[in-house]
């Protein structure tokens, strides 16, 4: 969870934004995605925090390998090498690269 001066990534990010609301979430995405509540990915609302990673598959856990926040209208902030706002939707001109690896999400 990197959150110096010298930089954030992703679950540094997200545990920055929700300490300044007095929650306090674990270090690392692959901990975050055990907080919560699980949501649906096709019922996420504002704040939801979203899970990137493999799935589960042939007898090996699923691996949880970055979060971001959910902020409405097919769209997520997160830190990928910059923090940024891109959309979980194909069609849209700031598509995530890396949203096809959506695997869970989770409401606090």
């Amino acid at each position: 969870g990197g959150m110096s001066p010298k930089g954030v990534d992703c679950s540094g990010l997200v545990r920055w934004s929700y300490l300044m609301k007095g929650i306090l979430l674990p270090r690392n995405a692959s901990q975050m995605v055990y907080c919560g509540d699980e949501v649906a990915l096709d019922a996420l609302v504002r704040g939801d925090l979203v899970f990137f990673g493999t799935p589960a598959k042939d007898g090996k856990p699923q691996r949880v390998t970055h979060v971001g926040i959910y902020i409405g209208n097919g769209k997520i902030i997160h830190a990928s090498h910059l923090v940024r706002v891109n959309s979980l939707i194909p069609t849209e001109e700031d598509y995530y690269e890396n949203a096809h690896r959506l695997i869970a999400a989770r409401r606090l």
